[in-house]
C-alpha cells in the first residue's frame, strides 16, 4: 500500500525512500521548520516540539502536549466548520495548527522508515504545498 506521501508525490516519497538517514532527517526537519514558518502565531508546543526534533530528542511529554494540541485544534476546526457548512478563515487557520502539529508528532514520535507521515501532514498544513515539496528535494538531495 502507498504511503501518503506518496499520494501527494510519488517522485518525493521514491526519493525520500531512497535516501540517507541524515538526508531524511535534514528533509523532515525542512518541512516542519516550512510548516511552523506559515502558522500566523506559534504555539509553545509547536515550538518546544521542533525544538525536540532539531536536538534529536524527544520526551513522553511533548508527544502528550502534541497530541493533545492536535485533538482540540482538529475538534475545533470540525465544529466550526460544521456549524458553517464549510470552512472559514478560522476553521483553516486551526486545520493548519493540526496539520503542523501532526507533522512534528510524526517527527518525534515515529521511527526514521516513518518519517515520510512528518512531510506529508507538512504539505497538507499549508494551501500551497509547492513550497515545502521544494525544501524537502533540497534536502534530499
Amino acid at each position: 500500500m502507498p504511503s501518503r506521501l506518496y499520494t501527494f508525490s510519488p517522485q518525493l516519497d521514491r526519493a525520500f525512500q531512497r535516501a540517507t538517514l541524515p538526508s531524511r532527517r535534514a528533509a523532515v526537519l525542512a518541512a516542519c521548520d516550512a510548516a511552523v514558518a506559515c502558522l500566523q502565531s506559534i504555539d509553545p508546543v509547536i515550538k518546544g516540539a521542533l525544538d525536540c526534533f532539531r536536538c534529536n530528542t524527544t520526551t513522553p511529554k511533548i508527544i502528550e502536549a502534541l497530541k493533545l494540541f492536535i485533538d482540540e485544534k482538529d475538534g475545533t476546526y470540525f465544529s466550526l466548520s460544521e456549524a458553517q457548512d464549510g470552512t472559514n478563515e478560522e476553521a483553516l487557520l486551526l486545520f493548519s495548527e493540526a496539520r503542523a502539529a501532526s507533522a512534528l508528532l510524526a517527527a518525534v514520535a515515529l521511527q526514521p522508515d516513518q518519517w515520510h507521515e512528518a512531510i506529508y501532514e507538512a504539505a497538507m498544513s499549508t494551501d500551497d504545498p509547492s513550497e515545502i515539496e521544494r525544501q524537502v528535494n533540497a534536502a534530499l538531495t
